[in-house]
Formats: C-alpha cells, sequence, structure tokens
C-alpha cells in the first residue's frame, strides 16, 4: 500500500495505491477529499475509506484497530512522528535527535505506548550505529521496551525491540 497526501487550505486529498509486489502491477487506486479538521479524525476517515474501498470483510476487532488511537493529545503525536522521522536517518546524531522527539512525547502523555517503543527501538540502534556501549543502550532499551509492552502488549515494535535487546545483549538465544 503506498499513497501520496496533498493538503490546500482546510482541504486534504489522499492518494492510496495497492501495488502487487511480485510484479509491480497496479491493483487498486483510490482518491480521497477530506476537510482537514482534526489529525486524528482524518486518518479516522480515510483507513475507514480504504478498507470499504478494498471491500475487506472486517471483524468488529478489525475495524476497531482500524481506528484506534494510540494518544490524544496532538502536539505528542506530533513529536511522535518527528522521533521517528529522525530515527529513520539511522545516524547517530539523528537517532539521539529522535530519542529527544520520543521523549517528550512521553512527557506529554505518559501512557503513550509507541513513543516508549521509539525509544526502544532508538536506544537498540546506537550500539549498532554508533560508539555508545551496549552494557549503556541496551538496559535503556529494555526498559523502554517493557514500559511500552506495559501499556499495549500488542505492540509488535517494542516486542522486536525487547528480542534484540534478549538475542544481542542478553543472550538468551531462546
Amino acid at each position: 500500500l503506498d499513497g501520496s497526501i496533498q493538503h490546500r487550505g482546510n482541504l486534504i486529498r489522499v492518494t492510496a495505491r495497492l501495488t502487487s509486489v511480485a510484479d509491480e502491477s497496479s491493483l487498486w487506486s483510490q482518491t480521497f477529499d477530506e476537510e482537514f479538521t482534526d489529525v486524528f479524525a482524518v486518518q479516522d476517515a480515510i483507513s475507514e475509506k480504504v478498507a470499504a474501498a478494498l471491500a475487506m470483510r472486517l471483524s468488529a476487532e478489525e475495524k476497531k484497530g482500524l481506528t484506534r488511537r494510540y494518544t490524544e493529545n496532538v502536539e505528542a503525536y506530533h513529536l511522535y512522528l518527528k522521533g521517528l522521522y529522525h530515527l529513520g536517518k539511522v545516524t547517530p546524531p539523528a537517532i539521539r535527535k529522535g530519542i529527544e522527539f520520543f521523549q517528550q512525547a512521553v512527557e506529554m502523555d505518559p501512557v503513550y505506548a509507541l513513543a516508549y517503543a521509539g525509544i526502544a527501538e532508538a536506544y537498540r540502534r546506537l550500539p549498532i550505529t554508533s560508539d555508545v556501549p551496549p552494557k549503556e543502550a541496551f538496559p535503556r532499551a529494555k526498559a523502554a521496551a517493557l514500559k511500552a509492552l506495559e501499556i499495549d502488549d500488542t505492540l509488535a515494535g517494542a516486542h522486536m525491540s525487547l528480542g534484540w535487546v534478549r538475542f544481542w545483549y542478553e543472550w538468551d538465544w531462546q
């Protein structure tokens, strides 16, 4: 699933495309126009429209998952996105900057599990991408991952970061 976003005034246009991984052929494409009043409302509306357009048969629990909000705090959400942006650069200074944004997000919303998972992922990357000693970074990654899972035990990213710590730092290969 790929897409693009255009924004003008209080309108937002999202174009979503479903492409076959096997041969890169286009399976489906549609454009959705929404009035931009609230970032979460737009996300909910677009995800519901994409699911409806793809004619998915979703259970009530799956439908609920489409519109799940991990925070109601818009500023915390923006800080989380900034953290992800910097984390994606995969350079030590950018990873550290990402940690700062994730920490600011959890300061604004102490139960923002995704931000804790971001902190965990950032700390688990530092020993691999820089000269940060594993004994300094991996315990922090583990603590953040456990905090994220304490809030929401379904977060794949937090489980993944915890798995990295257990495998590479604790040598718990099981």
